[in-house]
């Protein structure tokens, strides 16, 4: 199963599945203001994953090596691909972005948003833009 298949569906689905079923994971829960938010973490594999008061998958959230370590060859999407190998696998971004610099938030690299059938991928680079630094599946009534 492609990660992106997961967005939308109920969060066991993804818990039940080879090999994120054997992973330690963190589950929050963030009564928000405007919506309720349950957030899985599963530390040491750098993946995340939010998920709405029903607990159905909203947004994937995969980093790196360098910030986590996900093994990228379980979503097909390698951490060695760079702007233009992007565009040239998912075609012109929908949406996209320049590096910044904040001095509360930090660091962000430059961006591109893919619209995919089902969901977005949401690609963000380091800030010199040299290397995938997280990705992000998201649902689309999550794309903010």
């Amino acid at each position: 199963m492609n990660l992106g298949d997961f967005i939308g569906l109920h969060v066991s689905g993804f818990l039940e599945a080879e090999p994120f079923m054997h992973w330690a994971f963190e589950r929050t829960v963030e009564p928000d203001i405007d919506e309720y938010v349950v957030q899985y973490v599963f530390d040491g594999h750098g993946l995340g994953l939010l998920c709405d008061k029903d607990e159905h998958v909203k947004v994937i959230f995969l980093h790196s090596e360098q910030y986590g370590g996900f093994d990228s060859s379980l979503s097909g999407i390698p951490f060695s691909l760079r702007r233009g190998d992007a565009r040239s696998r998912y075609g012109i971004p929908s949406a996209q972005g320049a590096g910044m610099r904040d001095p509360i938030l930090g660091d962000y690299g430059p961006w591109e948003r893919f619209d995919r059938e089902g969901f977005v991928l949401h690609l963000e680079y380091t800030l010199d833009g040299t290397a995938l630094k997280m990705v992000t599946l998201m649902a689309l009534d999550a794309v903010p």
